[in-house]
C-alpha cells in the first residue's frame, strides 16, 4: 500500500493514542479528587472514561495489526515447513481481513441504527451515542487498512 498513507495512519493513531490515554488519566483524576477531596461524586468520567478506553481499545489494535503483535503460535512454527508458513500467513492475514472488514461494515450500521434511534449517553444527556461509537467504524477501518497492507506486502517479507 503507499507510504505516505500508510505514514499518516501511523501518526494518526499514534496522535489518538496518546490523546485517548492522557485523557482518560486526566479524567480519573479528576473524578477521584472530586469524590475523595471534594465529597461530590461527579457522573460523566466513568462513562467518558469508557469511550475513552474503547478508542484505545480499537486504535490500539489496528496499531498491533501494524506491529505483528497479535497473539501468534510460534510452537507451530517450528514443525512446519516454510511454504506452509508462508500458506497459513496468508490464510490467517486473509481471515483478518474478512473479520475486519465485516465488523467496519457491522460499526457503520450500528451508529446509523444509533443515531436513528436518538439515544443519548445516561451521564451525559446531552451527548448522542452515535459520537462515541464511531470510534468502532473508523478503529475497524484503521484495522481493515493495516490488514490489507500486510496482506499486499507478504512476500515482500515486511
Amino acid at each position: 500500500m503507499n507510504k505516505k498513507i500508510m505514514a499518516v495512519l501511523n501518526r494518526v493513531e499514534k496522535i489518538v493514542l496518546a490523546v485517548f490515554v492522557l485523557a482518560s488519566v486526566a479524567i480519573a483524576f479528576v473524578a477521584v479528587f472530586f469524590r475523595y477531596i471534594l465529597n461530590n461524586a461527579l457522573a460523566w468520567p466513568e462513562e467518558i472514561t469508557s469511550f475513552l478506553i474503547l478508542g484505545v481499545s480499537v486504535f490500539g489494535s489496528s496499531i498491533a495489526f501494524k506491529e505483528k503483535q497479535h497473539a501468534n503460535l510460534d510452537l507451530i512454527d517450528a514443525f512446519i515447513s516454510k511454504a506452509m508458513r508462508s500458506f497459513l500467513a496468508l490464510c490467517v492475514r486473509v481471515l483478518s481481513l474478512f473479520v475486519t472488514l465485516v465488523m467496519t461494515v457491522y460499526s457503520i450500521k450500528f451508529v446509523i441504527d444509533t443515531y436513528q434511534s436518538g439515544q443519548s449517553s445516561t451521564s451525559m444527556e446531552v451527548l448522542p451515542m452515535w459520537i462515541p461509537m464511531t470510534l468502532l467504524p473508523i478503529g475497524f477501518a484503521f484495522m481493515t487498512l493495516r490488514c490489507l497492507d500486510l496482506l499486499l506486502n507478504l512476500n515482500k517479507g515486511e
